[in-house]
């Protein structure tokens, strides 16, 4: 947090010590019990380590992120460090916070407290502080509502559905990538008319829109992605220090795409309820049990999007230092933002997975869908009636000499034999070699009996072999259906059952 010259750094830092002593959870440590275990260590008497006050004549974000971020020790150390800046022109206050001891509201919470502190008001004590908050927790583990959590979950992951994927349409290493970020800004009015008019959450909405999108690139009615939220239903919670974040698993499946709007935004409103009602059965449980793998994230936050800190009357925001070396668990991270007077929405993604154009695409999807809610009559809108894309004119189609793909292709050959085709894993292949290849393809199938109409299955990576593949089965006279092997089972399933194919081509075991 950046302040001006007129903010004391004395003060501050007593202020600053005066709120951690009001919450005294922060000052937990993790020790190693005589088990060998690690546990929580409760610490509220301990003093905290010096709050450095550092005068200099000027730093930079990228000096203060070399300086002041670094691993938090698991050793009996404090969990929590605040530095102040005092330069020429002035005051910088950076923090930093072990997940283990807060999250976003906690951080908000807090901030709020340092600037009461420093304006001399009272700090409210807490309900509930963090100890008793794990202790309420460790106890519903043995109760008959986590037993009910649990099979609701059960209920719903029984049917073998898999984490959704948003194919790729890069085939790069992830370990090279950098995440990436691209947002979209909505103006919120007429969705706040619309929610009160439906009485629906904004998150709901979103979500909704978002399913829906997914749901058209992915060729699927099921939709199984991770999200969370808060942890802070209980008004108990609501100044409680402590990592009260639940992660969950969301999923909505919609057999009946002639169904209205109206309800599939009703029915994704109470399973995203539901999810929240049963959040006390732990998702590292359900990922284990059900082999989890988390592809996409979504998270829902009201606000500024940052915790500011309000000092002598005056908001001074507080911003995270990042670089571009940020990593992701997730493929893709779809993320809401709704403020005062707009809803914006950002999307992170991998560089090495997705191009932005890719991104920006389904980005825009999840708008145009949004806004299609918004502005039909949902108790008569369907499922079946959303499109990705309503601006666009219907293209106009003009006549081929040759409308065959593969005779265009040996065209091409003819009068580009040596140029190059193609450039797979590095390597380049001039349009006859590619002819070659696809010929060994076509006389392959032949000779393994393949007749022309018949359907040739294709499970190949983003290779020569993939292209080769298709341009052969067409000089065979037989039509392709590609899947690609990013699909999760089921969705491999439902084509290949659905496909009437005759012949796979793979180069890989299949059950």
């Amino acid at each position: 947090v950046k302040f001006d010259k007129e903010i004391d750094a004395e003060k501050l830092r007593e202020s600053i010590i005066k709120t951690v002593d009001a919450h005294p959870y922060i000052k937990t440590r993790i020790v190693l019990s005589d088990d060998g275990t690690l546990k929580q260590h409760r610490n509220d008497d301990a003093e905290i380590d010096e709050i450095e006050i550092i005068k200099v004549d000027s730093i930079s974000d990228e000096e203060i992120m070399k300086n002041d971020i670094k691993a938090f020790s698991l050793d009996d150390e404090q969990l929590f460090r605040f530095k102040i800046y005092d330069t020429a022109d002035e005051i910088i206050l950076f923090s930093d916070f072990h997940h283990l001891i807060t999250d976003g509201a906690s951080q908000g919470i807090l901030f709020e407290d340092i600037g009461k502190a420093y304006d001399n008001e009272d700090i409210e004590k807490e309900i509930v502080d963090g100890y008793v908050y794990s202790l309420i927790e460790s106890d519903l583990q043995n109760s008959e509502r986590y037993k009910v959590a649990k099979k609701f979950f059960d209920d719903k992951l029984s049917q073998e559905i898999d984490s959704t994927v948003l194919t790729p349409d890069l085939n790069g290493d992830p370990e090279d990538g950098l995440v990436k970020f691209v947002y979209s800004r909505l103006d919120i009015g007429k969705i706040d008319d619309f929610c009160l008019k439906h009485s629906i959450g904004h998150n709901s909405l979103v979500m909704s829109a978002m399913i829906l999108s997914l749901n058209k690139f992915t060729y699927s009615d099921e939709t199984l992605i991770t999200t969370i939220f808060n942890g802070r239903t209980n008004p108990n919670y609501y100044n409680t220090q402590g990592f009260l974040v639940k992660t969950l698993p969301l999923i909505i499946k919609h057999e009946n795409r002639q169904q209205t709007i109206g309800k599939f935004l009703k029915s994704v409103d109470k399973t995203w309820i539901d999810s929240i009602n049963n959040s006390i059965y732990p998702y590292t449980h359900i990922a284990e049990e059900y082999q989890l793998k988390p592809e996409i994230f979504y998270s829902y936050n009201e606000g500024s999007g940052s915790e500011s800190l309000v000092l002598n009357g005056k908001d001074y925001e507080n911003y995270e230092l990042s670089d571009a070396t940020e990593d992701t668990e997730y493929k893709i991270d779809i993320s809401v933002l709704k403020q005062e007077t707009t809803l914006d929405i950002g999307i992170s993604y991998n560089d090495q997975l997705y191009s932005e154009d890719y991104v920006k695409t389904f980005l825009a999807s999840i708008e145009t869908v949004l806004n299609q809610f918004l502005e039909n009559d949902v108790e008569t809108f369907r499922i079946c009636d959303v499109e990705l894309e309503t601006t666009k004119e219907a293209p106009s189609f003009i006549p081929l000499d040759n409308p065959f793909i593969h005779k265009r292709f040996e065209a091409q050959v003819e009068s580009k034999g040596d140029e190059i085709a193609l450039v797979s894993d590095g390597k380049e292949y001039t349009y006859r070699e590619l002819d070659e290849l696809s010929n060994r393809v076509a006389n392959g199938l032949i000779k393994h009996g393949v007749e022309p109409k018949h359907n040739i299955l294709i499970m190949l990576p983003r290779t020569v072999d993939l292209i080769a593949s298709i341009i052969g089965i067409l000089k065979a006279g037989c039509g392709f259906i590609p899947i690609d092997l990013e699909y999760p089972k089921d969705r491999i399933e439902y084509i290949y059952e659905n496909s009437e194919a005759d012949y796979i081509i793979s180069n890989e075991t299949f059950e």
